[in-house]
């Protein structure tokens, strides 16, 4: 008997969680069956199976952050395909061995995860972030506890694999009380002398943030401690890990540590030295408070939508966003393209205005490089990109996409329509790659199949500009001698200020305009 492991392959993101697991412990598995599905922060994407085989061991769990090459499954290669999967058998024989794994472990406290210091009289479980089976590390996030005044999450002060959650989501849970069964080796229980630990801030507790502006210099940021997910967390917050205090094992970096920096830096403006920070009040709460006045219904963000609101919020508060109106006269362009839409409708091609407007973007970006550009992280600077790939806005029942169009001032208005109508297709079959969605320097958002006259859309950040577009109308334009009807295209270009003056601004919709009045331009 021949096994092999496979592992996760490139996933085109830090990780992913596995939110399915499609085969069970003595299943046959055929070549490109779909084995897993797993959601990242921008996709969700289905993980085949690069050879055929039995399934003798189930190495990922549901709800499990995995990485590129992480073990997935153990297959015995060349196995001979059953009849057909007993289901009840296979379940069974997985209840059996955890019931013999959890036998064979002695419990004592020791084994046990015990809830921190909450800060508070009960917390109720709101997520549980491991699975039995799962091996976790020191420090890692098991749970997520929220109580009435905060959210937090629980890191593990052991290490060994998962048997058993002692609580459930829902449950209601005090300081000390016994959370999570783990099997532990000696040697992971800490049997060795222990090393001291700094005491961690956590958000049970109104937070203290003492001043402190440590020199920062190569020598410190060659010595940071901090995990993946923490790194991860400080780029996004545009945190310096060389100016932030650790207080885990070895000085090692934690998730709150970058928190109570956070706040610290947003305090500087307090007079006095020390300021205590005010905890916000919870989703129950705040549904109780509603309630009094009639009912409602408690709607969760998909993980797109949490995503795109983290990333929203994220954006407007670093973008000094300013939007400038204009209009272009389209008249002449809708008349060419309803009469080349007939004959590319045979090839398969749904000529739409917006393969135009991306066509004619990438050529004003030409004019424009400082629209093709981002601030430096010093903010003292930009670069210049020399491509140009253009995100477009998509809705999709999952919440807000923008697949990008890589190098759209090489290709034709023929090949960006091919590939906007691919694009649209796979966005809304929730089947965009990370790498789909990857690149992108400018981005279109177009309402106009909906309605309005203006919007002001929000930069996607770290781009500096977003072209929104609105439903094109019928206005009466002096041409010299008289009114006449013209075919009008509402223009709302939003830009960073700090990159980008008004003048600059207006000159890019004003060549816009041009362009789209006359797409002969596009040929110059």
């Amino acid at each position: 008997m021949t096994l092999k492991t496979l592992h996760f392959p490139d996933l085109g993101t830090d990780d992913a969680s596995v939110i399915e697991v499609r085969v069970l412990p003595g299943q046959d598995l055929q070549l490109e069956q779909t084995v897993m599905v797993l959601e990242s922060a921008k996709a969700t994407m289905e993980v085949p199976a690069p050879m055929a085989g039995r399934v003798v061991e189930v190495l990922a769990v549901l709800g499990q952050s995995v990485r590129t090459g992480d073990a997935m499954v153990v297959v015995e290669a060349g196995a001979v395909a059953s009849s057909g999967l007993d289901l009840e058998a296979a379940l069974e024989q997985a209840t059996q061995k955890l019931a013999t794994l959890e036998a064979k472990i002695d419990i004592k406290p020791e084994n046990i995860l015990k809830a921190p210091d909450l800060g508070t009289e009960a917390a109720h479980v709101l997520e549980l972030m491991v699975q039995p089976g799962q091996v976790v590390a020191r420090e890692q996030s098991v749970m997520v506890l929220e109580s009435a005044k905060a959210t937090m999450e629980v890191p593990s002060t052991l290490m060994g694999t998962v048997v058993r959650w002692l609580v459930q989501v829902g449950d209601a849970v005090v300081s000390g009380q016994d959370l999570l069964v783990l099997q532990t080796r000696a040697e992971e229980r800490g049997d060795s002398s222990p090393q001291p630990e700094k005491a961690v801030p956590t958000a049970g507790t109104p937070l203290t943030v003492v001043r402190q502006e440590p020199a920062l210099s190569v020598e410190a940021t060659t010595r940071v401690h901090a995990g993946p997910a923490v790194r991860r967390m400080a780029r996004e917050l545009g945190v310096d890990l060389a100016r932030v205090e650790g207080h885990g094992p070895h000085e090692r970096i934690l998730k709150e540590d970058i928190q109570a920096f956070v706040r610290q830096q947003l305090s500087q403006t307090k007079v006095a030295s020390q300021v205590t920070v005010p905890l916000a009040r919870s989703v129950a709460d705040q549904e109780t408070a509603l309630r009094r006045y009639g009912e409602v219904e408690n709607q969760p963000f998909s993980r797109i939508q949490r995503y795109s609101a983290q990333h929203l919020a994220h954006a407007a508060a670093e973008v000094v966003p300013v939007t400038q109106f204009d209009l272009a006269d389209i008249t002449d362009l809708e008349a060419f393209r309803l009469q080349e839409k007939v004959a590319l409708k045979a090839q398969g091609v749904n000529l739409t205005l917006l393969a135009f407007l991306v066509r004619a973007c990438a050529h004003v970006l030409q004019r424009f490089p400082r629209f093709n550009s981002e601030l430096r992280a010093d903010g003292e600077g930009i670069f210049l990109k020399h491509w140009i790939h253009i995100g477009v806005a998509v809705d999709t029942e999952g919440g807000l996409v923008v697949p990008v169009l890589h190098d759209c001032d090489r290709h034709g208005i023929t090949d960006i329509a091919r590939r906007l109508g691919e694009a649209s297709v796979l966005a809304r079959d929730q089947r965009l790659r990370p790498e789909d969605m990857a690149g992108g320097c400018f981005t279109i958002s177009s309402l106009g199949g909906i309605g309005g006259t203006a919007f002001t859309p929000v930069v996607n950040w770290p781009q500096v500009a977003i072209l929104g577009v609105s439903r094109a109308s019928l206005q009466p334009v002096w041409d010299g001698e008289a009114f006449r009807p013209r075919l009008m295209l509402p223009l709302s270009l939003t830009y960073d200020h700090r990159v980008i003056d008004g003048a600059l601004a207006a000159r890019f919709t004003t060549a816009l305009a041009e362009v789209l009045g006359d797409v002969r331009r596009l040929l110059l």
